[in-house]
């Protein structure tokens, strides 16, 4: 038999869009799988037969009929778009979707843009009931594959080569544009999340461009010089190749991020974006608007009111960010 016939590939239609651990042994394959409407699952297939079967989810929740979360679980896009540079970046669309609801007709939704962690990691396909959330509530989310997301070949993945902060944020910030140029989504309501490395890149994005109305940064990274000294030994050499090394003619570079990232993102950031959030406090009655801004100060969570136009930024003292958060909390723990 010639070798091209024995390595033709034959296609299997399954209804999963994310694979992963495949392990074969003879026409039994085991691997792991999921859908933007099908949870996590170990799923076997039968070669010969091109069959399939389900043999653990992550969650049964939708298989409960009284519930209805099938329902409300929107689709999922893949999205190209330009990005710096003339070229082309990715992300994973989620079009709000309520089949109890409709969106005024003269009113494009918020977005919401997720930044996954790594950085070089990928934004998952797989099904979220946290995405869902907003997206049941009216709120589109883009789940952002910046330049460095892995999956997409060599020359993407090393375009975050000595750019962390850089090129995952332009990207990010020309996803959200394109929508808005697309007629998809609001852009004076768009705002940025991410966790981890994710957070990083959502604490510059606020920072250092004026496109978001607001943010949640979730244990994200603050400070790189910390992070290089302190990580565990897989990553040790991590942010050499991210940002720059600690010593040698990168290390004035990397040091001078780091300052930045911490000083500028933290201080600037969150704090005038927690000072602007004190009027929202005034303004609506609801309880949790009541303690946002003290949790802004705390937690590095940063929002500030959707209709607000971005200016330019003052950076606080950190006696005047330490003033502003004292009197935020006192002010929560009395209203409750």
């Amino acid at each position: 038999m010639p070798i091209s016939a024995q390595l033709a590939l034959t296609p299997i239609e399954l209804p999963f869009t994310e694979f992963g651990s495949v392990r074969a042994l003879g026409e039994r394959v085991l691997f792991r799988a999921a859908a933007p409407n099908h949870p996590l699952s170990i799923v076997a297939l039968d070669l010969a037969s091109g069959s399939h079967r389900v043999l653990q989810k992550a969650t049964r929740i939708l298989d409960q009929p009284d519930l209805r979360i099938g329902d409300y679980l929107t689709t999922v896009r893949p999205v190209e778009f330009p990005t710096a540079g003339g070229k082309t970046a990715f992300g994973l669309l989620y079009p709000p979707h309520n089949p109890d609801y409709a969106g005024p007709a003269d009113e494009k939704p918020p977005l919401l843009v997720k930044c996954h962690g790594g950085p070089t990691g990928a934004a998952s396909s797989s099904l979220n009931l946290s995405t869902q959330f907003w997206t049941s509530r009216g709120i589109a989310v883009l789940d952002v594959n910046y330049g460095g997301s892995t999956g997409f070949g060599r020359e993407y993945r090393e375009r975050l080569y000595g750019n962390w902060g850089i090129v995952d944020v332009d990207d990010c910030v020309n996803g959200a544009r394109f929508l808005a140029e697309q007629g998809l989504i609001d852009a004076q309501r768009a705002v940025i999340t991410g966790g981890s490395a994710g957070g990083y890149t959502t604490l510059a994005a606020l920072v250092f461009r004026d496109v978001f109305a607001g943010g949640a940064s979730y244990y994200g990274v603050s400070d790189a010089i910390a992070l290089a000294r302190d990580t565990h030994k897989f990553e040790s050499r991590y942010l050499d190749w991210l940002i720059g090394p600690l010593s040698g003619d990168g290390g004035a570079l990397s040091r001078a991020l780091a300052a930045l990232s911490r000083g500028a993102a933290v201080e600037a950031g969150i704090s005038s974006r927690a000072r602007r959030m004190r009027s929202c406090r005034r303004t609506s009655p609801r309880p949790w608007s009541r303690c946002c801004a003290a949790r802004a100060a705390r937690s590095a969570i940063s929002c500030s009111p959707a209709s607000s136009t971005a200016s330019a930024r003052p950076t606080p003292s950190s006696a005047a960010l330490t003033r502003s958060s004292r009197s935020m909390r006192s002010r929560c723990s009395r209203s409750g």
